[in-house]
């Protein structure tokens, strides 16, 4: 005797079943993407918040703009983070020295103590912080370079400090990227005090 109940799928029910799961994976992959992004944006913003408070510490302190390198063993890198014996020094301003954690994306993350500074170059060696027309910020200061910076991370990152400023958004602010070194964001921490 045939049992009805003993049948197999057919092909329609697999056809269907195939697209609905390729329907919620297309669904996903992208939500997945956006909220790891997300991450990435709120960790380099935590991340530049806690260098700028370290810098305007150690400045009120030295009178000196700081300077730290994830994976630098040298220790006039990390101003920040190692005992020091500049005048006025209280520190550390940092609970620990950067490294590759402090960057979601991989790369290299350097605190520099003046805007002509090093292997991340800013537009014009400044920062204009509200557009165009602004004053420029140059020569001593500190700002925080992140390398392997993809630009809608860059575009997030901005977004949440430069919010409403004219310009070309990867120019004008306090944030700028570049496309160099897989994608160079940097933020303005203090200048001219």
């Amino acid at each position: 005797m045939k049992n009805k109940f003993n049948r197999g799928f057919t092909l329609i029910e697999l056809v269907v079943t195939i697209v609905i799961m390729i329907l919620l994976v297309g669904i996903a992959v992208p939500a997945i993407g956006t909220l790891q992004d997300d991450a990435k944006i709120a960790k380099i913003l935590a991340t530049a918040e806690a260098a700028k408070t370290a810098c305007e510490r150690h400045y009120a302190d030295t009178s000196l703009y700081a300077r730290e390198q994830s994976g630098s063993s040298n220790p006039s890198w990390h101003r920040l983070s190692k005992r020091q014996e500049t005048k006025g020094w209280k520190g550390p301003y940092l609970d620990r020295p950067l490294d590759s954690t402090d960057n979601p994306l991989g790369g290299s993350t350097i605190i520099y103590s003046s805007f002509n500074g090093g292997i991340h170059k800013l537009y014009g060696n400044e920062f204009r912080l509200t557009g165009p027309s602004a004053p420029r910020r140059r020569g001593h200061g500190n700002f925080i370079a992140f390398d392997k910076v993809s630009q809608k991370v860059a575009e997030g990152v901005n977004a949440a400090l430069d919010s409403g400023i004219s310009g070309n958004w990867k120019r004008y602010g306090r944030v700028q990227w570049r496309s160099t070194r897989g994608g160079t964001l940097m933020i303005y921490l203090i200048h001219g005090r």
